[in-house]
């Protein structure tokens, strides 16, 4: 049952993506519902939880709860006492925003923690371990490949004509920037996988391989996305690092220098300064930070920045934002700063902890954090389902190489101890 179950779970992982990244109510909710079931499998394994990454993170999804539940003071009763006058009614004053957005935002987390906690203790097999970290880079392959066919065969969508980000490489995914961001955090788990099959010893066994290795990077090149390019070479470096081969340290620079030469994207980065007075992402910032400082202990609730932005939105900003392109300012507003500190702290446990392990399959989870983390900065790509997910599942697995509790006591380094010499067989009396 629970092999099956593994399977199951890890095939929904690298399928994820092909619904648009899931990024679609009935897509995630069937990811929900599917982990919801396997949760209920008993698990072998035993891991060493992160005890202060868990308490961390467990407090933050306690106060998303108590947002939901109404148990939390109410956010802005200016904002009610409004609508009562308006509608010449009573209106309940609410502890969030959209109560049904906080409610879905909390079943993703929960969906998250799930998968974490499967995979955390699946990944204490080191072969189960090895099957994610395959199964997920040759799937980072696989969709490169499908996001470089669909470019070329008039830049389409897998269901459908594609509207926007026209010209640059999107495969399934709504956007540029979350292809991206998936395919570094997949080189990352094919990094390891290689190291695990030792294809740098001969390139003629691990041909498929670099293979492999050069579609992902064309693919991610084809996507131009500057952000996304960026933090997966600095993921992909993390890990490199972190596998400590000094012939792949030498393929990542090889590499990025070719992908910087054979690619139009240095001179994008060239022609493309940041202008302050161009670049809207800077005015959200600036009024997601003016958000946050009216509600900075208890947020506005999780799910809520559409509907509170709508509001406040500067005239500057013609069209609607769904999310602030900065994951941690946007949770800051909906959960609150403290809560936001927990959730950060928590993976930086979490990273602390894949940092302190030699295991491949944790360098995989350390670099794909490294390249979210630093993502989260500029754009919402993390916050997209199926990157989420796979997020989710390399940190649990890493952590369940670097907490695997024995079955049977591990015998010591140190050779036995000899038994000492019998004594020597006493000799003839000689005669006085």
């Amino acid at each position: 049952m629970e092999r099956w179950a593994f399977r199951a779970a890890l095939a929904v992982v690298v399928l994820a993506p092909l619904a648009l990244g899931a990024n679609r109510p009935w897509a995630w909710q069937a990811l929900a519902a599917v982990f919801a079931v396997l949760c209920f499998v008993p698990q072998s394994g035993r891991a060493r939880v992160p005890r202060g990454a868990a308490v961390l993170w467990l407090a933050a999804l306690a106060w998303a709860a108590v947002q939901v539940f109404g148990l939390a003071p109410p956010v802005r009763p200016d904002l009610w006492a409004q609508a009562a006058e308006a509608l010449g009614q009573p209106v309940p004053a609410r502890a969030v925003l959209d109560a049904d957005a906080a409610a879905a935002g909390l079943l993703r987390l929960l969906t998250w923690t799930v998968a974490f906690w499967l995979f955390l203790h699946w990944a204490t097999s080191r072969r189960r371990a090895a099957v994610v970290v395959a199964a997920i880079g040759w799937a980072g392959v696989a969709w490169a490949a499908v996001a470089l066919a669909l470019l070329a065969a008039g830049d389409r969508l897998p269901f459908g004509e594609k509207v926007q980000h026209l010209g640059f490489a999107t495969g399934p995914f709504p956007n540029r920037n979350t292809l991206a961001l998936w395919l570094g955090m997949a080189a990352c788990a094919l990094a390891a996988a290689g190291v695990q099959r030792g294809v740098w010893r001969s390139v003629r066994r691990g041909w498929a391989w670099w293979l492999g290795a050069a579609t992902l990077a064309a693919a991610l090149a084809a996507t131009q996305s500057r952000a996304g390019l960026v933090v997966a070479a600095v993921g992909l470096a993390v890990a490199v690092a972190r596998l400590a081969r000094p012939g792949w340290a030498l393929a990542a620079v090889l590499a990025g220098g070719m992908l910087l030469v054979a690619t139009p994207v240095s001179l994008r980065l060239a022609a493309t300064a940041l202008d302050p007075a161009a670049e809207p992402r800077l005015v959200v910032w600036a009024t997601t930070l003016e958000g946050i400082a009216r509600a900075p202990w208890t947020g506005i609730g999780l799910g809520a920045f559409p509907a509170a932005f709508a509001e406040v939105r500067p005239r500057a900003l013609l069209q609607p934002w769904r999310y602030a392109h900065n994951s941690y300012l946007e949770l800051a507003w909906e959960l609150g700063v403290p809560t936001a500190v927990a959730v950060v702290a928590a993976l930086a446990g979490i990273g602390w902890r894949l940092l302190r392990t030699g295991s491949t399959t944790a360098a995989a989870g350390l670099g794909a954090l490294v390249a979210a983390g630093l993502h989260a900065l500029v754009d919402f790509s993390p916050q997209v389902p199926a990157a989420a997910l796979l997020l989710a599942v390399l940190l649990g697995s890493g952590c369940g190489r670097a907490g695997a509790v024995p079955r049977h006591p591990v015998p010591s380094a140190d050779p036995p101890p000899r038994p000492a010499p019998p004594d020597p067989a006493p000799g003839p009396v000689p005669p006085g």
